[in-house]
C-alpha cells in the first residue's frame, strides 16, 4: 500500500517522511494510524514521519512499477539501499544523483591513504542489515575485523589490550569505502540503474496538480564516462571535499519524477521543499551540551602491531580513537573541546608536534 500511494523521504537513514500521492487515499487515515508506526532502513530506527498531502487526480497505482519514475537524491548507503529495495520490487525507470564525486572502486590503492576519510564501524545490527539486501558479503571482503580495544594510559606503562566480547565482532570500513562497495553491487545486479556523482540537487518542486515533481540539479563535478543522465561542459573541479559544491557553467538541469526519495543527509533540500510545500513536517534539535570537534589524523604502525584493536587514548579532555584498515593504517580522529585551550593556542606544525609529544608520548606520537 505504501509503495503505490506514497513518496518516501529518508534522512541519513535516520528519519522518513512520506509524501502522499492522494488526498483521497489518506481521507480515513487519522493522525493516530501513524504516531505507532516504526521501522528500520539498514538498521536506522524510524523515528519520525512527514506527512506531506498532495491533491492529484492520477493514482500511482494505475501504473506499473516498471513504468513509474523514480528519482532519488543522494548515493550514500541509504540512497544506494533503496535503490536495490525497488530494483527488487520490479521499478525500472531509476535515478539517483549525489554532490560527491564518484567514489574509487573498493580495491583501489586509494583506501590505503588513512587520510582519505574516517571509519566506521559495522555492529551486529547493520551487519543483519546488510545481510538482508545480499551484500554483506561484499562489504566484508574490504572490511577489517576488530576483536576489541588497545588502551594507552600515558604514562609510561605498558598499553592495555581487552579483547570484546561480542557475539559478532564489529567489522570497520571506510565511510566512502562503504559507498564503493554498494555502488559496485548496484551496478552489477541492476545495471539499468542511472547513478550521476558530482550532481547536487539544488530544489525540488511539488506539482499538486499532476501529482508528480521537478529536481532542480546542478553539475559540481566531473561526470564519469557512463554514469550520467546527460553531458554537461565542465570547469576544472575544487577540491573534491569541500562542503561546498562547485557549480559549474551551464551545468544546471531538470528531471521529473514521479516519486522523489530524499537521502540526502542533514542539508536536505528535499526536506526544504516539503517544508516549502506546505507539508507537515515535523523537525526537533537537541541542544548540544557537549560539543566536540574532530580532526583526521593517519596513524602508521609498526610491522607485526596488530591491526584487529581499536587503539585508543585519552588525556586531559583530548581523546584518540584510531580504527583500522585492511591495509594495516590506522584512520585516527582526535576528538577535542571546541573551547580547548592547548588546540586554540596552537599557531604552527611544531606547536602540535610538540603538544603531541608531551601529552602523548607512549603513543601515537612515536608512529607521526
Amino acid at each position: 500500500w505504501l509503495k503505490e500511494h506514497w513518496c518516501c523521504y529518508v534522512m541519513a537513514g535516520v528519519r522518513v517522511g512520506l509524501l502522499c500521492r492522494n488526498t483521497a487515499d489518506v481521507a480515513g487515515l487519522q493522525p493516530s494510524h501513524t504516531q505507532g508506526i516504526e521501522g528500520s532502513i539498514a538498521g536506522a530506527t524510524v523515528q519520525h514521519l512527514h506527512l506531506h498531502r498532495v491533491t492529484a487526480r492520477t493514482h500511482i497505482r494505475a501504473l506499473p512499477s516498471e513504468d513509474v519514475n523514480v528519482a532519488i537524491v543522494g548515493a550514500g548507503p541509504v540512497g544506494m539501499l533503496v535503490a536495490m529495495a525497488l530494483s527488487r520490487r520490479g521499478f525500472r525507470r531509476l535515478k539517483i544523483f549525489d554532490r560527491q564525486p564518484k567514489p574509487p572502486p573498493p580495491d583501489a590503492a586509494a583506501w590505503g591513504n588513512a587520510e582519505r576519510s574516517y571509519n566506521l564501524g559495522l555492529g551486529e545490527r547493520g551487519q543483519r542489515a546488510l545481510n538482508r539486501f545480499g551484500v554483506f558479503e561484499a562489504v566484508d571482503r574490504w572490511s577489517q575485523t576488530v576483536l576489541g580495544r588497545m588502551s594507552y594510559s600515558q604514562d609510561g606503562k605498558p598499553p592495555v589490550a581487552t579483547l570484546a566480547n561480542k557475539r559478532v565482532s564489529s567489522r570497520i570500513i571506510a565511510r566512502d569505502r562503504l559507498t564503493s562497495c554498494l555502488y559496485e553491487e548496484l551496478r552489477s545486479a541492476w545495471p539499468d540503474v542511472q547513478v550521476q556523482f558530482s550532481v547536487e540537487c539544488s530544489n525540488a518542486v511539488f506539482h499538486s496538480v499532476c501529482g508528480n515533481a521537478t529536481l532542480t540539479l546542478q553539475q559540481c563535478g566531473s561526470l564519469q564516462p557512463g554514469d550520467g543522465v546527460m553531458p554537461q561542459r565542465l570547469t576544472p573541479e575544487a577540491d573534491n571535499d569541500s562542503e561546498q559544491c562547485l557549480v559549474v557553467d551551464g551545468g544546471s538541469f531538470n528531471v521529473d519524477a514521479d516519486v522523489v526519495i530524499g537521502a540526502d543527509g542533514v542539508s536536505s533540500k528535499v526536506r526544504e521543499a516539503m517544508e516549502m510545500a506546505g507539508s507537515h513536517t515535523f523537525r526537533q534539535t537537541f541542544p548540544d551540551r557537549s560539543p566536540v570537534i574532530y580532526k583526521t589524523l593517519p596513524i602508521s604502525m609498526p610491522a607485526g602491531s596488530r591491526v584487529d584493536l581499536n587503539y585508543s587514548t585519552r588525556k586531559t579532555s583530548i581523546g584518540i580513537e584510531a580504527l583500522p584498515n585492511i591495509e594495516g593504517s590506522l584512520a585516527g580522529v582526535v576528538l577535542f573541546k571546541p573551547t580547548d585551550e592547548d588546540i586554540l593556542n596552537m599557531r604552527s606544525a611544531s606547536d602540535a608536534r610538540q603538544f603531541f609529544s608531551s601529552t602523548f608520548p607512549d603513543w601515537p606520537t612515536p608512529q607521526l
